[in-house]
């Protein structure tokens, strides 16, 4: 195994990449004053960071309501939750017709921010 492969696999390991990813996507949801504190207390919480949702269920429920389209009340479209997405760091490609409502949007959401 090559340098470039046992580092990879170290990463891999350890899942680093997930862990500042996770971070990241954190920062841009909190937009933390102190961002190294902000760092510094995820980092020294790191064995919750893990299993802790990045957004709580009132959280979920309130993004929906502010995305919720006035003329289709109940539902807000892929790409509002792709818009909302990309402001938290994430590149999703969800169908930009397809309409959503609470349940499916939680459904969703929680789906993509799985892997984070």
């Amino acid at each position: 195994m090559d340098e470039r492969e046992i580092a990879k696999q170290y990463l891999l390991d350890h899942k680093i990449n997930k862990l500042f990813k996770r971070i990241m996507v954190l920062l841009l949801l909190h937009k933390p004053g102190n961002v190294k504190r902000f760092i510094v207390d995820q980092l020294r919480d790191e064995k919750n960071l893990e299993s802790k949702p990045l957004l709580s269920n009132d959280e979920m429920e309130t993004m929906f309501k502010m995305l919720e389209n006035p003329a289709e009340n109940g539902f807000i479209t892929g790409k509002a939750l792709n818009d909302s997405l990309i402001a938290m760091g994430i590149i999703q490609n969800l169908n930009t017709e397809q309409k959503y409502n609470l349940q499916q949007f939680k459904g969703a959401l929680n789906n993509i921010l799985k892997n984070y």
